[in-house]
């Protein structure tokens, strides 16, 4: 539930021009928000891991992997990382953002879910989780659809999966 509420005023911090004490406080949230996703993806797995099946198993990791880069970058100088693949292309980029893996593994979970209905509402809201993630994160600002609207209508859906996501594991 945590994880959905910062994320929005993580994004919300990280506006345009910021003092000081909020780029403090953005730093602190973009380790503990990823952190926290990844604490969501743990509790579904505990909930759920003997019944996502081959590519919900895929999904779960790769979240999981997504969550665990986003603490870790957050912990360390990345800048190499985009030095080096600036001008590499769009895919190289990609496979260093911890959201793109994030998104990847909550789609994989949805569509595990939607072929062996083992995950019943799990699932669908995985797969809407990860549709919203991935129109947050190509209309961001420099992203491939940059749309302003768009990408904060779907910011705010995205966190509201992640609020429904840990009220259903606390109510179970």
């Amino acid at each position: 539930m945590l994880a959905g509420a910062l994320f929005v005023l993580w994004g919300y911090l990280e506006e345009g021009e910021a003092p000081p004490y909020r780029e403090a406080i953005a730093d602190v949230l973009s380790f503990l928000v990823p952190a926290l996703f990844l604490v969501g993806l743990v509790g579904l797995y505990g909930r759920c891991r003997r019944r996502v099946g081959r590519l919900g198993g895929a999904g779960l990791m790769l979240g999981s992997f997504g969550a665990g880069l986003g603490s870790v970058k957050s912990l360390a100088d990345f800048s190499f990382w985009y030095t080096f693949v600036g001008g590499k292309g769009l895919l190289l980029y990609l496979v260093g953002d911890w959201l793109f893996w994030l998104l990847t593994g909550l789609t994989l979970i949805g569509l595990s879910a939607l072929k062996t209905r083992a995950l019943r509402d799990w699932g669908v809201l995985a797969l809407a989780m990860g549709f919203c993630g991935w129109a947050y994160f190509v209309t961001d600002s420099g992203g491939i659809l940059e749309r302003r609207s768009v990408h904060i209508l779907s910011g705010l859906v995205f966190s509201l999966g992640w609020v429904v996501w840990g009220l259903a594991l606390r109510r179970r």
